[in-house]
Parts: C-alpha cells; structure tokens; sequence
C-alpha cells in the first residue's frame, strides 16, 4: 500500500512538472516569436512584447496557463497580466508541445475592468 501511495504522489508530482515546463516553455516560445499578427481589442502599435514590457513595467501579476488539448500535439493557453486596483489583459495563443513553439502565428487579445 505504501508503495501504492508513493507512486501516486510520485506520478502527480511529475504531472505537477511537467505542466510547469509547458507553461514556461510556452510562454518563452511566446515572446520569441517575431510578427505575431494580434487578434481582438489591440493597438495598431501593440506586440506582444510591448504588452508583456507594459505589464512588467506596471507591476502585474502575470500568470501563464497552458491546458495540452487530448489527441493533439497541442496546447492552448492564456497569458493573463492582472493589474492593480483593477484591469486585466489576457493573450491567447496555441503552441506544438512540449511548447517550444507557437503552432499558429497568431494570438488573441482581450482586456477587461
């Protein structure tokens, strides 16, 4: 039983992981893609690089969130910048996995209040 458990916990650890891998590896892929064509409620001038220096620049908390798509060598994922008092910006995006890179060249902004 005790063996039972360790693997369990060894085999969620592991998922734990490798989920933090895909969402950092994502987020690198991201940012060093050049001519991302940006979707939704963005600025002529915007890039994805001027979003995240913005966020960085304004001390948001950033979270990327990477969920693999079953039966696909796919992920999708959200970039969301959260700011202080109030305002979020999210980037939408797909990557081929582990997520080294970007499987369209295209992503997607929203931002709310």
């Amino acid at each position: 039983m005790k063996c039972l458990i360790t693997l369990l916990l060894g085999l969620g650890l592991s998922t734990i992981a490798n989920a933090a891998d895909l969402n950092q590896n994502a987020l690198q892929a991201l940012l060093a893609t050049e001519n991302i064509v940006l979707d939704g409620d963005v600025h002529s001038d915007e890039t994805v690089t001027s979003i995240y220096d913005s966020a960085i620049a304004a001390n948001a908390k950033i979270n990327n969130i990477c969920i693999a798509v079953k039966a696909s060598q796919i992920a999708k994922c959200t970039l969301w910048m959260t700011y202080s008092p109030m305002g979020e910006t999210a980037i939408e995006y797909t990557v081929n996995l582990p997520g080294t890179s970007l499987a369209t060249n295209n992503a997607y902004v929203s931002r709310g209040d």
